[in-house]
């Protein structure tokens, strides 16, 4: 079927789904649907598209920052992709199938200055947190913008630079979680992945455009990302090896092939959907040509499961961080003043 006309047929859905959303966020500003609060200062990182904005390494960011400064951390997220149910804890035997790719790279990362757990009703995880760990200072959601019956001290609205919100529409005609208009709930607006030549007349017509939908007094910052050194995660290596097989299951890899081609002798590449659960077919095809195998941070969570059939191939995985182009202290003091965290 043409593109066009597939488009064409997919729109009417599109229109109903957003007066689905419009209706749902209306009865949660009215107060006919209610939403609960907590004393315990939470940071919501969200976006308004499907698909990755950046949200893990901005977390990441956040959680460096405030564990230097000795707070105490929980971060709570949905777990997608789990194949478990409620309030689960992340600790030492947790696989990616028990709460996440994504939380399972938190507590990999982070487990001796953290605590990491799953829930998909974000309120009743927020009360499970508090009663078992009381002394909690500050907890990170990860991908709740949309969570409305949580209401959160502050919500960081994340807009890729290539997949802006505002260039979007709504599911399935797009790939918008809910209309536009929803960054009206935002209190900071990052930026993510953009270029790091990005001029001020650039900021500004990317702003005009976020206004149209955002409140003009948000905050807007721009970040970058930036890749380290690939990480050997299973196996044994010496050294980095010149030649991989490339193993990627995100949301936009261009980026990232890109990043690894212009790096490194790419031999091979596997690319599947985000959050792909890897299988047994799967591994042995990565196999076949016995090379070294270079894969994101968020895929090696889901690899490590097969570690025994990966025995004698080095895995690597390449970690990246962000940077912002231009006031990050203000970013912090914005955000630190919100939450009442000084």
């Amino acid at each position: 079927m043409p593109l066009k006309i597939l488009s064409l047929l997919l729109f009417p859905f599109a229109c109903l789904y957003n007066a689905i959303t419009f209706l749902r966020n209306f009865l949660f500003d009215i107060g006919f649907l209610k939403s609960e609060s907590f004393d315990v200062p939470i940071i919501c990182i969200g976006n308004l598209r499907v698909g990755g904005t950046g949200k893990t390494p901005f977390i990441e960011f956040l959680i460096n920052e405030y564990k230097s400064s000795g707070w105490k951390i929980s971060i709570l997220s949905r777990g997608y992709g789990r194949k478990t149910k409620g309030f689960v804890v992340a600790n030492e035997k947790s696989t990616s199938q028990d709460i996440g790719d994504e939380p399972l790279q938190y507590f990999a990362k982070f487990k001796d200055s953290i605590n990491v757990y799953v829930d998909e009703k974000r309120p009743h995880g927020i009360k499970s947190i508090l009663q078992k760990n009381s002394d909690t200072e500050i907890i990170l959601l990860d991908d709740a913008f949309q969570h409305r019956p949580l209401t959160s001290k502050i919500n960081i609205l994340l807009t890729e630079f290539n997949r802006p919100f505002y260039d979007d529409f709504l599911l399935p005609f797009g790939r918008l979680r809910e209309s536009r208009t929803g960054a009206r709930r935002a209190d900071i607006v990052v930026v993510s992945k953009c270029p790091e030549t990005l001029n001020q007349n650039d900021r500004k017509k990317i702003e005009v455009k976020i206004n149209k939908y955002a409140r003009i007094s948000t905050p807007i910052f721009y970040t970058k990302i930036k890749y380290s050194n690939p990480l050997l995660g299973l196996g044994t290596c010496n050294e980095i090896p010149k030649r991989f097989n490339l193993i990627c299951g995100i949301d936009n890899p261009g980026p990232f092939i890109s990043h690894c081609e212009k790096e490194y002798l790419i031999s091979s590449k596997f690319v599947y959907n985000d959050h792909y659960e890897f299988s047994l077919s799967d591994i042995s095809e990565m196999k076949k040509n016995n090379l070294p195998v270079l894969t994101t941070e968020k895929d090696f969570a889901r690899l490590k499961v097969w570690k025994k059939e990966l025995l004698l191939i080095p895995v690597f995985y390449l970690p990246i961080n962000i940077e912002f182009l231009s006031g990050r202290e203000v970013f912090f003091k914005i955000l630190n003043e919100k939450v009442n965290v000084l």
